[in-house]
């Protein structure tokens, strides 16, 4: 396979749909079908059949094994896969490093506060009790809200806004690549739930809040060619809602 470059990668993210098969972009799109699809069985499994480790462990060894599970299922394997099937640096392809659109960073941030002001006013009117909540809340449990999800925000924008949203915009185009990605992001979260047997009409909710959180957070990467601006969002975005609802 020859060596693809990471301006190639960031290309993905703009570029129209191909229908070319003879386009790496099509080729490409086939291996990361499979990836996905090894991913999201790997996943269940885990969220399922294992989760039963994560009950019998205290909340501070929850949190280290959960998001050591996560990096290693998640992050781990996308990595090596740009590294050894791209034959591209895993981190300026995945976004973490290299120039951003400075332009396109202000727009990426302006929505980021624009979507945060909305949940909050939103919360103000659905949930009173979630909003007085939030209001109360001191320093000392924002920066314990921070602490307790910026990790696992940062590993999922990574695989879902890093790795998947790039692979599948290239083969699909960004619109529809960013409205696949977000309804596989929605898709993760229901394993767990439904083993549970927590999923019902209020999961159906939440997976509405967080399809519409995913398609603005692929927007955000294609605007900034960053994937930072989503993780801040990512990340804010669970602080709220841990303060609203503890």
């Amino acid at each position: 396979m020859n060596r693809l470059s990471e301006e190639t990668v960031r290309g993905r993210l703009k570029r129209p749909p191909t229908g070319d098969q003879n386009d790496p972009a099509w080729n490409r799109g086939r291996l990361i079908a499979i990836y996905i699809i090894a991913f999201f069985a790997v996943w269940t499994f885990r969220a399922t059949l294992l989760f039963g480790i994560d009950e019998r462990l205290s909340p501070g060894f929850l949190a280290i094994y959960s998001n050591g599970v996560k990096l290693l299922l998640w992050v781990l394997p996308a990595v090596l896969y740009l590294k050894y099937v791209d034959r591209v640096r895993p981190f300026p392809a995945l976004l973490l490093v290299g120039d951003a659109d400075r332009a396109g960073l202000i727009n990426a941030i302006g929505a980021s506060v624009i979507f945060l002001a909305l949940m909050v006013m939103t919360t103000g009117v659905t949930d009173p009790d979630g909003f007085r909540r939030l209001a109360a809340s001191d320093a000392g449990a924002w920066m314990a809200a921070i602490g307790g999800v910026w990790i696992s925000a940062m590993l999922e924008e990574i695989l879902f806004r890093g790795f998947l949203l790039p692979g599948v915009a290239g083969r699909l185009g960004f619109t529809l690549g960013n409205v696949v990605v977000s309804i596989l992001f929605v898709l993760i979260h229901w394993p767990n739930w439904i083993w549970t047997g927590t999923f019902g009409a209020g999961k159906l909710v939440v997976s509405g809040s967080i399809l519409l959180l995913s398609l603005v957070l692929g927007y955000t990467v294609r605007w900034s060619r960053s994937i930072w601006p989503a993780i801040f969002l990512h990340i804010m975005n669970n602080v709220l809602a841990a303060l609203s609802h503890p």
